[in-house]
């Protein structure tokens, strides 16, 4: 199983927050280039630092995050 994020979705609460990519890198404890990978939908995400980030950009986790089956992937 894959949780892919909503990049879009995501990269526009980090603008309206007025966030940078390195100040959520620096929020969740992971490095920058981890984060921006995610955020670019270039990595898998586990299910805690899914659901810290959508804490984090107050976005319901279901709208921020999508599960890919095998077929999805």
């Amino acid at each position: 199983m894959k949780v892919k994020i909503n990049s879009s979705k995501a990269k526009k609460a980090l603008f309206l927050k007025g966030m940078l990519v390195k100040d959520l890198a620096r929020e969740l404890n992971i490095s920058t280039t981890y984060t921006s990978n995610f955020l670019n939908g270039k990595c898998n995400v586990s299910p805690k630092l899914a659901i810290k980030t959508s804490e984090l950009l107050n976005i319901p986790i279901e709208e921020l995050f999508k599960i890919l089956d095998k077929k999805e992937m």
